[in-house]
């Protein structure tokens, strides 16, 4: 039911930044018709309801199409997510439980609990539910889609020193980097 919920606000919201988009394409045609007169926009700019129609549709299918994209999609209802390149992301329900999906090219799943995301790393704690891997501590390869699990804490920082990572991090969870990657113009000019 969250989902349909939360659904339904995209749509609404689509529909509302359409219609304040396709409000500047009006305004950015009228501008371009008064300097170049008797051009193409000039023309088109005078049928003004229909300019403004044919641009609220096209920016919401655009729009609609953007959301269900690999960088638009930040989940629906309870679940949410967090593009982070090369085809990775970092998946959360109800923002308490994060995981990373598809690690070594297959379906398994690593459960994360606090983590550190880097251009080519994410390294931190594991979670409490882990079926295929054991150990406390993880290091992700988001170029190679490798996982690396730890059980000892001097094994982990060794690795942390091999691959030039910062060995004593503030580690964060699924809840601040999805405020960091969402929130801000993101958040108020796409759905």
């Amino acid at each position: 039911m969250t989902t349909l919920f939360h659904f339904l606000f995209e749509l609404i919201k689509i529909f509302i930044l359409s219609c304040v988009y396709s409000v500047l394409v009006v305004i950015l045609f009228r501008f371009i018709g008064r300097l170049k007169p008797n051009s193409w926009f000039d023309r088109v700019s005078r049928i003004k309801l229909i300019l403004w129609l044919f641009s609220l549709l096209t920016i919401a299918v655009a729009l609609f199409i953007y959301m269900n994209t690999y960088w638009g999609s930040h989940g629906l209802g309870d679940s949410a997510r967090i593009p982070l390149g090369n085809k990775n992301s970092i998946n959360g329900i109800d923002f308490s439980t994060a995981y990373i999906e598809g690690i070594d090219r297959e379906t398994r799943t690593l459960i994360i609990d606090r983590f550190i995301v880097t251009d080519s790393f994410i390294y931190g704690l594991t979670g409490d539910m882990n079926e295929n891997y054991e150990g406390d501590y993880f290091i992700y390869d988001l170029k190679k889609r490798i996982a690396k699990t730890f059980t000892k804490q001097n094994d982990f920082e060794a690795a942390l020193k091999f691959y030039k990572l910062d060995t004593q991090p503030d580690y964060k969870d699924f809840d601040y980097y999805y405020k960091k990657h969402w929130h801000g113009w993101r958040f108020w000019l796409l759905p």
